[in-house]
């Protein structure tokens, strides 16, 4: 009888143990109880108790019942119990009577279960259950049978294996207490008390095996599924934007609760995507569900155009029990070439500054040149001339795409193009007109250039941002037209198609005349920033790889940089000349000086200044123009006296609050910067900021270097200030 005991409480303390994990994992995984739950079940018991005190003498006692249980519809977990049973106390020899204490007991009561399920065939249980019993005594007295009323409550655990969905077969340790009600004037306790027992049932669950073919759950119709031509390049935008659509409907006459949908494509995602989600979806309700995908770096891999079947996967609750439910779905994915003309800001997407390749060809350029920079002259601009004609060195050349040419596809939205990679047209050196534009601002970009592209009608070229305020377009060129105007700064259009044919100057012209061409009508052409498009169509994922160029030679393409600097020095010189020459006023002659000291032309420079000086002696922007010269040439010492002479002279006249003034400071402040003299540098950037703001942005690195700290020497086309009048 103790080992009994014994071994009931170390299955009642196992099953405990693992009710109380399980309570803890169910919301870790699946939810099996609502998965199998069932509406009803029946069972029947067998099994042998053991008293915990002695009654007198040895009895087998044994129960049989029967069980019922009706889940919660909510909690299927949690399962209400009616009990009916029988018991028989068989006394083996009490007190030498024989067997006057045998008797007989039947029960019923009322008490739950919490089940908690594991899997599809284990679960454990414990439960709790109370009652009302009536014990027959057959054998106290000659010809009278004794009816004795009892009430019991007990605890018990299960430990189930379930074979089957509709079958279980349980294990079921239990404690007992049972207390008799004796009528008036019989005394009989002597089975009262603590019981513990072992028992076996096997229960029938009613209801259908949610994993039977007859049992699947398709509340869901799928229908109008659109999923258009997937495009590799595109592979960002498909992550926030819907690659198609497609709807469901909800067939039941009750609704869906925690609908989720996905997309997943096995072969070119790592996880399902998620698409959709809602808490509960109405009887009958139909909705239009975006189809969106986060692909990763193998879509990038794919040649031509190749057939993919996926599958939208929908996970969802109905009547309580969980269920997935999946669709396939088939699309074409088109490599990273291909594109539609749908939305001009996708062929940002073609635009790669991060590839090494095109970073080490800009460095090679920009190495080879050095030399020839300008340091009067606008950068940006340099860059850009620069890059053009690296291009022509190594043979670029436009070349019309005969299977599917810009004039064709641009009208035509659904017509997939091809748009070849920067790198896989500067090896080829042959491109149509959107190849050589994303080329062109991919290099532009490489060296911190912003780009955009312009369409017009039938073509699509290229255009960079000098930075150069509106104001002071003929920094650039005496020509406004050449310029487009955006948001204040100055963008020059570059004509691609003339990279191996023609000078910049000639792709700048022809590119500014293609823009100007539909200003009357002007919805005609776009305007794309590539940095703006990027946010949404960001660059396509590479595998760089040694190109293997040929850069060609260095001297030729020294040679025609200078040819094409040269053009637009002509040009611009060429018009400040012929109005010095007919006006003849000092202000024309600064000009002038400021255009030649722009393109290093020194000793012309020094000459009309000095023109205009004779004009006027006290003329201040031609005295700082000839120290700014000094300055040019290496001459600080000379340069600062000429400076300092100059601001003793606007303070005697009442001019030391002015921008001029200002824009001198700045000028002392950088020669002292470079020649370490950090702290009055600082001190005199800090009085300049305030009468030239705008003219200070360009020398905000002296208000933070460090006192005693000398700069490397800077290069004095950043930040020199020339000045054009009198301000």
């Amino acid at each position: 009888m103790f080992e009994l005991r014994s071994k009931c409480g170390t299955i009642l303390f196992v099953l405990l143990c693992f009710f109380l994990s399980g309570v803890h994992a169910e919301s870790e995984r699946t939810d099996y109880n609502k998965y199998y739950q069932f509406p009803f079940s029946m069972a029947v018991e067998y099994q042998a108790i053991s008293p915990f005190g002695a009654y007198g003498a040895d009895f087998n006692i044994f129960e049989a019942s029967a069980a019922f249980r009706i889940p919660l519809p909510g909690l299927p977990s949690v399962q209400p119990m009616l009990q009916l049973g029988i018991g028989q106390y068989d006394s083996r020899n009490y007190l030498g009577d024989g067997d006057k204490w045998d008797f007989t007991q039947v029960f019923g009561g009322l008490g739950a279960v919490y089940a908690q399920r594991f899997s599809s065939d284990f679960e454990v249980g414990l439960g709790l259950s109370g009652g009302y019993s009536q014990a027959f005594f057959a054998g106290l007295e000659t010809a009278k049978t004794y009816t004795i009323p009892y009430l019991y409550a007990e605890l018990f655990g299960s430990l189930a294996l379930d074979p089957s969905y509709n079958m279980s077969i349980e294990i079921k340790p239990r404690l007992k207490y049972q207390s008799a009600l004796p009528p008036e004037g019989v005394v009989l306790n002597d089975f009262d008390g603590l019981v513990m027992g072992v028992g076996v049932s096997i229960n029938y669950r009613f209801g259908e095996d949610p994993d039977s073919a007859a049992s699947l759950i398709r509340s869901l119709k799928f229908g109008h599924i659109r999923l258009p031509a997937v495009f590799a390049a595109m592979q960002s935008y498909y992550v926030k934007k819907p690659a198609g659509t497609f709807t469901i409907t909800n067939k039941e006459d009750q609704p869906i609760e925690d609908l989720e949908i996905s997309f997943f494509q096995s072969a070119l995602m790592d996880a399902p995507t998620s698409c959709f989600s809602i808490d509960e979806l109405a009887p009958g309700e139909t909705i239009e569900i975006p189809v969106f995908a986060s692909f990763n770096e193998k879509v990038f891999l794919a040649e031509g155009i190749t057939p993919y079947t996926g599958e939208l996967i929908a996970s969802y609750e109905y009547g309580s029990r969980p269920v997935e439910q999946r669709q396939t779905i088939s699309f074409d994915l088109h490599d990273k070439t291909a594109l539609t003309w749908d939305d001009e800001r996708k062929v940002a997407a073609f635009i790669t500054p991060a590839d090494s390749a095109l970073r080490n060809y800009t460095s090679y350029i920009r190495q080879t040149v050095k030399e020839e920079a300008l340091p009067g002259y606008n950068s940006r601009v340099q860059d850009a001339v620069n890059i053009f004609n690296a291009l022509t060195v190594i043979g670029c050349i436009y070349q019309s795409d005969p299977t599917s040419p810009f004039t064709s596809v641009q009208s035509n939205l659904e017509a997939v193009d091809s748009v070849s990679l920067p790198r896989d047209t500067l090896k080829r050196i042959t491109g149509d007109c959107d190849d050589l534009t994303v080329l062109y601002c991919s290099l532009l970009e490489t060296v911190g250039i912003e780009t955009a592209y312009i369409t017009v009608p039938g073509h699509i070229y290229a255009a960079f941002n000098t930075k150069l305020p509106s104001s002071k377009y003929m920094e650039l060129h005496p020509s406004r037209d050449l310029m487009i105007n955006l948001d204040g700064e100055i963008w020059v259009p570059v004509e691609i198609t003339l990279i191996g044919v023609s000078t910049f100057n000639e792709a700048w012209k022809k590119g500014a005349s293609e823009w100007l061409a539909w200003d009357k009508e002007p919805e005609k052409r776009g305007f794309t920033l590539t940095h703006e498009a990027q946010t949404v169509f960001r660059p396509v994922g590479l595998k760089e790889s040694d190109l293997g160029l040929q850069y060609g030679n260095p001297q030729a393409l020294v040679d025609l940089i200078s040819k094409d600097i040269n053009l637009i020095r002509t040009e611009s010189i060429a018009f400040y000349k012929d109005r010095a020459s007919s006006r003849g006023k000092k202000q024309d002659y600064n000009r002038l000086g400021v255009a030649y000291s722009r393109f290093s032309d020194y000793a012309s420079a020094e000459t009309v200044f000095n023109k205009a000086v004779r004009q006027d002696k006290n003329y201040i922007p031609a005295l700082v123009n000839l120290a700014n010269i000094e300055t040019l040439r290496g001459r600080e010492d000379q340069s600062l006296g000429i400076y300092y002479n100059i601001l003793e002279t606007m303070e005697n006249t009442g001019k030391d609050n002015s921008a001029v003034y200002g824009k001198i400071l700045l000028n002392i402040a950088r020669i002292e910067y470079n020649t370490g003299e950090i702290k009055s540098a600082g001190e005199n950037f800090k009085r300049a900021e305030v009468l030239a703001p705008d003219d200070s942005l360009a020398f905000s690195y002296i208000a933070g270097a460090d006192e005693g700290v000398r700069a490397s020497q800077s290069d004095y086309s950043n930040n020199l200030l020339f000045i054009d009048d009198e301000e």
